[in-house]
């Protein structure tokens, strides 16, 4: 494998738009989530007083990071949004013991996604012609 060396002002670069993307992909579901709890029993006193400027803030910042990224394909960055979206709604489900193996999976689909989704659809494949 040819690794490539980058300058110090390079790392730092894709360091910041790596923590950039971080930023706004985190500010995003913070502010989705809250906004559906502000309709739930649980949006009273303490949480409505100090969530309602919490939201309004994520709000701000959630149009200046946006700024940043108005090059991007509007229809893309939605369908990443909705895909982040479920993969969320499936970490909330799991039990917080299985984060370290989702963590594993997901690093290994990283180094060889081929390989790994060709295995998985194959055990799927098979749990299906089992029921």
């Amino acid at each position: 494998m040819k690794t490539e060396t980058i300058t110090q002002e390079e790392y730092q670069k894709m360091l910041f738009e790596t923590t950039l993307a971080k930023s706004i992909l985190a500010n995003q579901f913070a502010l989705n989530c809250n906004e559906v709890l502000k309709y739930t029993p649980y949006y009273r006193k303490e949480i409505k007083t100090y969530g309602r400027p919490f939201i309004n803030q994520l709000i701000k910042y959630e149009r200046k990071e946006f700024e940043k990224v108005d090059e991007f394909d509007t229809k893309r960055v939605d369908e990443i949004f909705q895909s982040i979206d479920e993969l969320m709604n499936t970490i909330s489900r799991a039990v917080l013991s299985d984060w370290s193996h989702l963590d594993m999976i997901i690093k290994e689909y990283a180094k060889r996604p081929n390989e790994v989704m060709t295995k998985l659809f194959k055990e799927n494949s098979n749990d299906s012609k089992r029921d």
